[in-house]
């Protein structure tokens, strides 16, 4: 008689990979298709706005190359520490008011921080489920 042996495997650190890449790609699809408005909001110039949208989407586009791949603790964790840098230096422009932001840019960088803090902190608690 052979006996079978049920691997349970965790996919939980490759979703929240994915998430992070979707994320990713929608901010930069919205800063690309609506930078003129953004620009207006944060007082930047538009090109510099579409600049950011298009490496948004591609770091969202390696996120979710990565993601299909193995996801390894060095990975997430680097991915966790750049979200969370991205936070601190926008915490940084808002809390010293380097450029006068229109409440709409103010709003808008709060709820991006937001989100981003919590898929940053999610990805350095998925670092455990990785052998």
């Amino acid at each position: 008689m052979a006996t079978q042996v049920q691997k349970l495997e965790n996919h939980f650190p490759q979703r929240i990979l994915q998430v992070d890449g979707i994320l990713e790609l929608c901010l930069g699809a919205g800063l690309v298709l609506d930078a003129q408005a953004i620009a207006g909001w944060l007082g930047l110039s538009t090109p510099a706005i579409e600049i950011g949208g298009i490496f948004a989407l591609a770091f969202g586009a390696v996120l979710l190359y990565m993601a299909q791949r193995n996801a390894n603790r060095n990975l997430l964790q680097i991915v966790a520490v750049l979200n969370i840098a991205f936070i601190a230096l926008t915490a940084a422009v808002l809390a010293l008011d380097w450029n006068m932001f229109a409440n709409e840019g103010r709003w808008l960088l709060a709820l991006v921080v937001d989100v981003f803090l919590v898929v940053g902190l999610v990805e350095y608690y998925a670092r455990r489920f990785v052998a």
